[in-house]
């Protein structure tokens, strides 16, 4: 009996061993950093992947639209599997309620992008008032300081190639967009004479960081962000993070 029983004992360790953690994460398309459609889901996806797999934790992405997305982290939405959390966002004070926040997964500099015939100026509150376009929902200090003094009048676009058409075509003095985020659509959703004719700053309006989000409702969440913030120290510490840097072209 006793050896029937370490047996079972030792069969259960080695299943424990061998048990495959998992955790499901949502995301939206934000290219070069996250897409469905690239290679790895893109660079963001590729750290986080990563970074979770140097943990002992094996990451699965569900795509959707940005709201949807946050809203399956949000509520924990499950069907079947639960997602836990979100990537990539900024902090805010209504985030900070329902999430914790991995340590920066990615820095991106805002930059103005503008026609290379207007382009006399690369600050919003230079000059006279200026109207500039944003991708929809994507405020930020700068702007709204900017928007409080009265120096600029905001449109919103709901994706970037069309933000960029209208850039063109004078609609607005100018658009804030993220460096790479900008120079991934400039350099695949424009022709070369189109490329000619829009400047994209090298001053950044601002510098913003991009973090993994686990909803502090979920099992062990403090552990999770705790793990995974480990395996992005040990990404960064052995220039594997400078590498995908380096796969994916960015700055």
């Amino acid at each position: 009996m006793l050896k029937y029983l370490l047996i079972i004992i030792m069969l259960m360790g080695s299943q424990l061993l061998t048990a495959e953690e998992k955790i499901f994460i949502t995301s939206g398309e934000w290219s070069p950093h996250l897409s469905e459609n690239l290679e790895h889901y893109g660079f963001g996806s590729m750290v986080v992947t990563e970074a979770f797999n140097a943990a002992g934790i094996t990451v699965n992405y569900g795509f959707f639209p940005w709201k949807r997305s946050y809203l399956y982290a949000e509520n924990l939405y499950t069907n079947p599997e639960t997602w836990a959390g979100t990537i990539l966002w900024v902090k805010s004070p209504e985030r900070d309620r329902k999430f914790i926040y991995s340590d920066p997964v990615l820095v991106e500099r805002q930059v103005l992008i503008q026609l290379k015939a207007d382009y006399s100026w690369n600050q919003l509150t230079e000059g006279e008032r200026k109207t500039i376009g944003i991708m929809s929902g994507s405020y930020n200090p700068v702007i709204n300081r900017a928007l409080l003094e009265g120096k600029i009048f905001v449109i919103e676009f709901r994706d970037y190639p069309d933000l960029l058409q209208k850039t063109l075509e004078g609609h607005v003095d100018a658009s804030i967009i993220g460096l790479n985020v900008g120079l991934y659509y400039f350099n695949n959703n424009l022709s070369d004479y189109e490329k000619t004719q829009l400047n994209i700053s090298d001053t950044p309006l601002e510098t913003r960081n991009y973090h993994l989000m686990i909803n502090r409702n979920y099992p062990n969440a403090d552990e999770i962000i705790s793990r995974f913030n480990m395996g992005l120290k040990e990404l960064k510490q052995n220039s594997r993070y400078a590498e995908l840097k380096q796969k994916f072209d960015i700055r």
